[in-house]
Parts: C-alpha cells; structure tokens; sequence
C-alpha cells in the first residue's frame, strides 16, 4: 500500500481558452451565417416585389413564344409594361398615358437607348391588327429582352 499514490483530477480549464485558430474559424462561420440571412431576407423581399412579378410574366413570354400567339403575347406584354411603368414614374402620372406618350416614357427612362418609338409601335397597334400573327416571333422576343432589360434597371 505504501506505493498507492492519490490520483489528482484534472486542471479545471476556461471553456473559451481556445486556440487562436478556432477563434477565426468561429468568427468566419458567425459572419458566413449572418451574409446567408441577409442574402435570404432579400431573395424573399424580391419575390415579394413587382420586379419579379413583371420577370416572371415576361420569362414565361418568352418560353412559349412558339405557343403563344402573338396576339396574347403583344397584348400580355403591353400589360406588363404600364403596370411596370405605373411602379417607375408613379400613378397619377402614369394613369393618363396616351398611346404615343407610352413608348415616350419608357424611352425617357431607358438606360439602355432602346428605340421604343420604332421597334415598339407594335405594342400600341398589335392586339388590333388583324395580320398581327404574321408578324416575326424574333421582333417578338427582342421586345421581350428589351422589356426585362427595362424592368431590371428601372
């Protein structure tokens, strides 16, 4: 018995000694999980806004321009337009627009110079033709772009 020694516990230790090492690898995982919520309330505040309502309308344009008839997609685009237009310029002065004055305003707000007046006359006069589906689906779809392109910068 005489060579029977005490057994003595462990040091009590700090649970926040920790090397320095892991104290960054904490810091990145605290700021990686703070930029993902951030980047979740925003991707959700977008779905809730009329950008991504006029987007999606105007991606399914463009999916089913063969199915589509041009009819519904001149008329379904004009639509999408003004009510893109009443979000921009606001509704009192959106509210009074005139045939002419549409392509008007949205030249006056396009960042990108496309030629509203000439390639977008058929939006004023395309649901009343009555050759309108004889019109080419490429002038179509180029509105389409021109018109998410608009969507995206106003």
């Amino acid at each position: 018995m005489e060579e029977l020694r005490d057994i003595k516990g462990l040091d009590l230790t700090n649970l926040f000694a920790w090397a320095i090492g892991w104290q960054i690898v904490a810091g990145f995982c605290v700021i990686a999980l703070i930029v993902a919520l951030i980047g979740v309330y925003k991707y959700f505040k977008f779905r809730k806004s009329w950008k991504y309502l006029a987007q999606t309308r105007l991606t399914f344009l463009a999916k089913n321009i063969d199915i589509l008839s041009n009819k519904q997609i001149i008329s379904t685009l004009n639509t999408v337009l003004r009510y893109s237009l009443i979000q921009v310029v606001g509704r009192e002065q959106a509210a009074s627009i005139k045939a002419n004055k549409l392509l008007d305003l949205l030249e006056q707000h396009d960042h990108k110079k496309f030629d509203w007046s000439a390639k977008g006359a058929i939006l004023l006069k395309g649901p009343y033709q009555p050759n309108i589906e004889k019109l080419d689906k490429s002038q179509i779809l180029q509105l389409i772009l021109a018109s998410k392109r608009w969507i995206n910068v106003n």
